[in-house]
């Protein structure tokens, strides 16, 4: 309308030195950037709703988290009594000194700990279709892949390592969605190593000797926690030797040295660090998950959800 007004109207009404093909075909042209316009418009309209949107969500659940926090804070502080610390502080803000707030922890439950020796946790993978000790073995595979993850970390992991365990729909179901840079902190992995183990275990199956081997130099301390500059293979060189390993119950992987990011806290596992904190969020997060996870020190750990309530079994002669 707008071109026919401004533009044809007066061409025809007062005469053009162009033909009139030349006027249509220009008006039509007219048309099409009045068109792209208004349609660019309509997407930045769209954005700014759903930032909005994505903005007014966060406020809320930070709301709701600072309420949550100040409850913790007014229950603990009825039932502790002002100790010396306190005074100093008060001492400090009638000297004038203005001293910062305390960032208090998350109040999360516990989860369920047991103590377990390895023929325990290999009788309950056995098992677990009659029982809800573990997650059930729908797929065949999954007794033979437990198992072997069981003696991976036991008798071939030389430092530190994070494995879980579950169907490959599973981990697309939590990760895949923060993988398409849709934002709003939804979970996703990233590769430690732009994919170099992912691509050297393609197609290995857990039980393969390889695999055990790669694991192995995955899993050894070195200075940088990085594959050697001199090593065979020169992709692996420099690369950082970090991340979990995510398998399929069939026993092939998923994905190595992942970096699994957007998990939120579920539980509070008292004196561990952020690798065990990941296994507790991955198991809670990834239904029908097994997770292991082993410590710097040798210390072994198999985290499964049952029925809405995370246990973590330790395994008393794991290593």
């Amino acid at each position: 309308v707008i071109a026919v007004l401004c533009y044809v109207v007066p061409a025809i009404g007062l005469g053009s030195h162009l033909p009139g093909v030349c006027v249509i075909l220009n008006a039509v042209l007219l048309t099409l950037l009045v068109i792209m316009a208004s349609l660019g418009k309509r997407m930045v309209e769209m954005y700014e709703r759903r930032a909005y949107a994505q903005v007014a969500a966060e406020r809320t659940m930070r709301a709701e988290a600072e309420f949550k926090l100040s409850q913790c804070q007014e229950s603990t502080a009825s039932t502790t009594p002002p100790t010396s610390e306190q005074g100093k502080d008060d001492m400090s803000s009638i000297a004038g000194i203005s001293l910062p707030e305390t960032l208090h922890s998350a109040c999360l439950p516990c989860p369920a700990i047991h103590e377990c020796r390895r023929e325990e946790i290999l009788e309950m993978f056995v098992n677990s279709g009659s029982h809800d000790k573990l997650p059930g073995h729908e797929v065949p595979q999954a007794i033979d892949t437990y198992a072997a993850a069981l003696e991976l970390m036991c008798d071939h992991a030389l430092g530190g390592a994070l494995v879980c365990i579950a169907d490959a729909e599973a981990f697309q179901q939590v990760f895949a969605a923060g993988d398409q840079d849709s934002g709003g902190g939804q979970p996703c992995t990233r590769s430690s190593d732009q994919g170099y183990m992912t691509a050297s275990l393609r197609g290995i199956h857990i039980t393969d000797p390889r695999f055990r081997e790669a694991f192995r130099e995955f899993t050894r301390h070195t200075s940088n926690d990085c594959w050697p500059s001199d090593h065979p293979d020169e992709s692996a060189r420099g690369r950082p030797k970090d991340g979990a390993f995510l398998l399929s119950r069939t026993g092939y992987r998923v994905q190595c040295s992942a970096k699994l990011l957007g998990l939120a806290p579920v539980a509070r596992w008292a004196n561990v660090g952020t690798k065990h904190e990941a296994a507790l969020a991955c198991a809670w997060a990834v239904p029908g998950s097994v997770v292991f996870v082993r410590s710097e020190s040798g210390t072994l750990h198999l985290v499964a959800k049952q029925q809405d309530k995370l246990h973590i079994y330790h395994l008393s002669d794991g290593a």
